[in-house]
């Protein structure tokens, strides 16, 4: 293979997977409004024990307002 061939397939193959997702998308047929199956209500079925996620001691999320919430390597 000629190195002009190999370049021009390495471009045209890249081309091609980079607008393959947009061709996918715009697609007339595609349903935009069909939503995935989950199994939350089989999961909320299930009794919760000690085990159970997120465990027994559950993280907190935090928002600090403080512009120099840590100094020193201490909190404020």
């Amino acid at each position: 293979m000629k190195r002009r061939n190999f370049i021009r397939t390495l471009f045209v193959s890249g081309a091609g997977i980079m607008t393959a997702p947009v061709i996918k998308a715009a697609a007339p047929d595609a349903p935009s409004d069909l939503k995935p199956q989950t199994n939350i209500e089989t999961a909320r079925n299930i009794p919760r024990t000690m085990h159970s996620m997120p465990g027994k001691y559950p993280g907190k999320v935090v928002k600090a307002n403080h512009p120099n919430p840590v100094v020193s390597g201490k909190n404020i």
